[in-house]
């Protein structure tokens, strides 16, 4: 019989030998736990690295209007649903509960949740669009456009733009304060290919919601096209040339009534009551020419100024006014091939702008006929347009670069149309851009062509910001580089002479807009201090310098413009050798 005394002294050593088998078993539970936590966590991470690899590629791919290889739409949508089934483990959502730990666990969770939605939900309509475009299906052999599938995409689509945002949103909300480096790292990158992939779903979304109507679904539709002549600059990119009307009918496209912009009238009046504004900045040219309505920056108001003058002129009333360049139609040259007009001259994409804005001017020139020439070849690039047999990729890179010029403009007499087209690039409504948006626009003061001879280069300095705030340095650059007998050319070349200019100089007035509400810093041309005239559009007050070069000379205009939302962005004038929005971001 055991005494009492030693039973208990063998009880706490029984209870001892219970406690650190419990405490060994716990902690070989918790290590086993890590293991298999850091397993998922590692197996999530291979397979999101995996997803964003292929869904780069792809998204190259849709950018540029290829259909994407259908091994890389299922590899990332396969790679992106194993990141996120290896994050929803009971386990491992456990573990994203703890200090520290879950706050990485929990990012690499959202992130890889984001993409599954994103790759399974948002790519495949895009994806089933491209195919569209870039295989052809979506014209029949006449040319005429499959409103019906866009019609039945548009749905897809617009779910499509949703989860992105919702997605973007989500991880947008991740604090990377607290993340491992790598970690903080693969968030941002996610970020960042989920911004890009966001800006061609909202433009597909644009696309699917407009085009069925604007090109005819619900009844026949007709637009004034404006072709721009960029040898004689205005705010828009030069002045219109030409005036085209084309009429679409169930996706069925078919030119109308072409006129030289010369053949219009000139009215006595504007064609429309002008602004006190409008009147201050140019006088009343702006409304009676045709070819000056591209005075004006905003493009939505060149739009309804010629849209007016068209149907006084021609009893047309048109849905909507799109406008052009030459560089763009040499662009869209590229896609369509070599176009021949009615008296057999054949234009290619290496040769329109010299063989348009250059050639004719160098000799004697009769301007009725240049400008019925400009409507024909405008015209002639449209047939081609509509009849081509164009390769979808090819299609997609050029109105790509067109819209990102800023040489393509629409505008819809629609009031639900145009406020979509008015938030975008390519409705050119500088009046109501964005309020931390700035401009830098040309007009040429010669009445010639000499801005073909012009080389512009825009650039934007690194802003000094604040929260978000501050300035930046905008710089242009000009080169003029004339024929050197350009003194001796005729009136339509040179211009007409005006005191304190030579014969054969380049004369331009710069017109700098501040953001909405903002004010334009100093201005300076090669260093010296210049004043200007004071002009004023919606919101913004700028102000106008003249600058005239003489031939083989370079001056450069520098003013300081006010940044907003982290970023300074400058829209700029189209000219023959460069164009677009150029944008800074604070650091």
């Amino acid at each position: 019989m055991v005494s009492p005394a030693w039973h208990g002294r063998v009880e706490p050593r029984r209870w001892r030998r219970r406690v650190l088998v419990a405490c060994a078993a716990v902690l070989g539970v918790v290590l086993l736990a890590g293991v298999w936590v850091g397993w998922r966590a590692s197996q999530a991470a291979r397979a999101l690295s995996e997803a964003r690899s292929t869904a780069a590629r792809m998204h190259t791919d849709l950018r540029h209007g290829s259909a994407p290889a259908p091994d890389d739409v299922a590899g990332a949508a396969a790679a992106a649903s194993r990141a996120h089934a290896a994050t929803r483990d009971p386990v491992y959502r456990l573990a994203s509960g703890l200090p520290w730990v879950g706050d990485q666990l929990g990012a690499v969770a959202s992130v890889a949740a984001g993409l599954d939605e994103v790759t399974s939900v948002a790519v495949p309509p895009l994806v089933d669009l491209v195919t569209a475009v870039d295989d052809g299906t979506l014209r029949t052999d006449d040319g005429t456009i499959d409103l019906g599938f866009l019609a039945a995409a548009a749905p897809q689509v617009r779910a499509a733009d949703q989860t992105i945002t919702t997605v973007r949103a989500d991880i947008g909300a991740i604090s990377r304060s607290g993340l491992i480096g790598p970690l903080a790292t693969a968030v941002r990158q996610a970020d960042d290919a989920l911004a890009s992939l966001a800006t061609t779903v909202h433009q597909a979304r644009q696309v699917t919601d407009l085009a069925p109507a604007m090109l005819g679904a619900d009844g026949p539709r007709t637009y004034l096209v404006l072709a721009l002549n960029n040898a004689e600059l205005r705010p828009a990119g030069g002045i219109v040339g030409a005036g085209i009307a084309l009429s679409i009918d169930g996706g069925h496209v078919t030119l109308g009534t072409q006129l030289a912009a010369s053949a219009l009238a000139t009215g006595q009046v504007p064609v429309l009551p002008l602004t006190d504004d409008e009147l201050a900045a140019d006088g009343d040219r702006l409304g009676r020419y045709l070819q000056n309505a591209t005075l004006t920056a905003d493009f939505p108001r060149t739009a309804e100024l010629a849209r007016a003058r068209w149907h006084q002129e021609t009893g047309e009333d048109v849905d909507g006014v799109v406008a052009l360049d030459a560089v763009a139609v040499a662009t869209v040259l590229r896609a369509v091939g070599p176009v021949t007009t009615d008296d057999g001259t054949v234009f290619a994409a290496d040769t329109f702008v010299a063989a348009i804005l250059r050639d004719p001017y160098l000799g004697d020139v009769d301007p009725v006929a240049l400008d019925e020439t400009f409507a024909q070849v405008a015209a002639s690039v449209f047939t081609g347009l509509l009849t081509a047999d164009l390769d979808g990729a090819q299609l997609m890179d050029t109105v790509r670069d067109v819209v990102a010029g800023q040489r393509l403009r629409v505008w819809s007499a629609h009031e639900a149309e145009q406020a979509v087209l008015a938030a975008t690039t390519l409705g050119g409504a500088f009046g109501s851009a964005a309020a931390a948006d700035a401009g830098v626009f040309l007009t040429d003061t010669t009445g010639g062509k000499l801005n073909y001879y012009l080389t512009v280069v825009t650039s934007l300095s690194t802003p000094v910001c604040t929260g978000g705030t501050g300035t930046a340095q905008v710089e242009v650059t000009f080169t003029y580089e004339p024929p050197a007998d350009i003194a001796d050319a005729s009136v339509f070349l040179r211009g007409v002479d005006e005191p304190g200019r030579a014969r054969g100089d380049a004369g331009l007035l710069v017109t700098v807009y501040p953001t909405a509400g903002g004010v334009i810093g100093p201005v300076t041309v090669d260093g010296a201090p210049a004043g200007g005239q004071q002009v004023v559009l919606g919101a913004r007050t700028g102000v106008r310098v003249p600058v005239t070069l003489a031939p083989g000379q370079t001056t450069t205009l520098v003013a300081q413009v006010p940044v907003g939302d982290g970023r300074a962005a400058v829209w700029t004038t189209p000219t023959v050798s460069s164009g677009g929005i150029v944008v800074a971001r604070c650091p």
